[in-house]
């Protein structure tokens, strides 16, 4: 049972771990001890409902320790994951290709975006919508409030909303006097 529950969420602990600490290697020691902490209480594991929220919680809980330990390392502020809607699919190979230089300009907006978001919203970003918890289970990983878990996801949304947009005019403004 643990082994599959390691196959099964590893990576998205691992992605999740490298947003809250910047050494790879400590997440990836977290994420081990934990999960020999699962082998060693299995029966515990019976109570919970939500095994991905709870591990999450954990392996947060473990490197906030370490970095307070190691007094207080920066956090990573490279690792993020940037996730964007599927695209539509088009008929004209000429459209494609201009969908495609869209849609890579506003990954890159995106993801300069992201990179200027405080730890926490970058992280709250990251738990909404990539890993697609709720605010109750958000709060319960980050130990926050249901408004404060909130309020983070809407200042992070309107910061990311106001840098593409801004961004794109200026896009616009250099093709402009390029024509």
């Amino acid at each position: 049972m643990v082994e599959s529950l390691y196959r099964k969420y590893y990576s998205k602990l691992y992605q999740y771990g490298c947003l809250v600490h910047n050494d790879s290697v400590k997440v990836e020691d977290t994420i081990q001890n934990f999960f020999v902490w699962t082998l060693e209480h299995s029966e515990k594991l019976k109570d919970i409902k939500n095994f991905e929220a709870f591990a999450c919680k954990a392996i947060r809980k473990n490197l906030i320790h370490r970095i307070i330990k190691d007094n207080r390392s920066k956090k990573n502020k490279d690792n993020y994951l940037v996730t964007l809607v599927n695209e539509k699919s088009i008929t004209s190979v000429e459209k494609e290709i201009m969908q495609a230089e869209e849609s890579s300009c506003l990954k890159m907006n995106l993801k300069n975006a992201i990179e200027k978001l405080p730890d926490k919203q970058k992280e709250i970003i990251y738990l909404k919508y990539y890993a697609n918890f709720s605010y109750k289970e958000i709060e319960d990983i980050m130990n926050v409030s249901n408004q404060v878990a909130r309020n983070y996801v809407s200042r992070a949304l309107k910061k990311l909303k106001n840098s593409i947009f801004s961004e794109k005019i200026r896009s616009f403004i250099v093709s402009a006097f390029l024509v």
